[in-house]
C-alpha cells in the first residue's frame, strides 16, 4: 500500500477534531438533560431540545466526513474491504501516527462518556415513567367505567373522575 501524505494526516485529523468536538457538545447536552431530569425541570428540558438540534446536526456533518474522510484514505492507499481508522493509522510514521492515536484516544473516550451519560438517562427516564404510570393507576385505577349507585339506588355506569397532578409530585 501506499503512505500516507501530510494532506491525508490533515484531512484526517481535522475530522477527528470536529468528531471529538461535536461529540463533547453532545455529551454537555446530555449531561444538562440529567440535570433537568433529577431536578423535574420541563421547561428546560423544552429548552434543551430546541437547543440541541444546531449540535445534532453538527454531529451528523462529522459523521459524513467520517465516512468520506476514511473512504478516501483507504481507497487511495489501495486497500479493499471495509475502511478501518485503525488499518490507516498504521501508515502513518513518527508525529503523524502520534497525533491520529492521539485524536483517535479522544474520539473514543468522548463516545464513552456519551454512552455512560445516555445509559444513565435512560435510567432515569425509566424510573420517572414508571413512578408517573404508578400515580395514574393510583388515581385512575383500571380507568374502566364501573357501576355506582345514585340517591335513589338505581345503578347507573360512570367514568373515573378527572383529576388534577400537579407537575411538582
Amino acid at each position: 500500500p501506499a503512505t500516507l501524505t501530510s494532506t491525508d494526516v490533515d484531512l484526517l485529523n481535522a475530522w477527528l477534531s470536529a468528531e471529538a468536538s461535536a461529540q463533547s457538545e453532545l455529551l454537555d447536552i446530555l449531561v444538562e438533560q440529567r440535570t433537568c431530569m433529577v431536578r423535574q425541570d420541563l421547561d428546560g428540558l423544552e429548552a434543551l431540545v430546541k437547543r440541541s438540534e444546531a449540535g445534532l446536526r453538527r454531529l451528523e456533518a462529522a459523521t459524513r466526513s467520517r465516512s468520506n474522510s476514511i473512504a478516501s484514505v483507504w481507497n487511495r492507499l489501495g486497500f479493499t474491504g471495509e475502511p478501518r481508522l485503525d488499518d490507516i493509522i498504521e501508515q502513518a510514521e513518527g508525529d503523524a501516527r502520534e497525533a491520529l492515536q492521539s485524536g483517535q484516544a479522544q474520539l473514543r473516550e468522548v463516545i464513552q462518556n456519551v454512552r455512560r451519560v445516555t445509559r444513565s438517562n435512560q435510567v432515569l427516564a425509566r424510573s420517572g415513567l414508571d413512578v408517573n404510570r404508578a400515580m395514574v393507576h393510583a388515581i385512575f385505577g383500571d380507568a374502566e367505567p364501573r357501576e355506582t349507585y345514585d340517591r335513589a339506588a338505581r345503578t347507573k355506569t360512570e367514568r373515573p373522575l378527572n383529576a388534577c397532578i400537579d407537575r411538582e409530585l
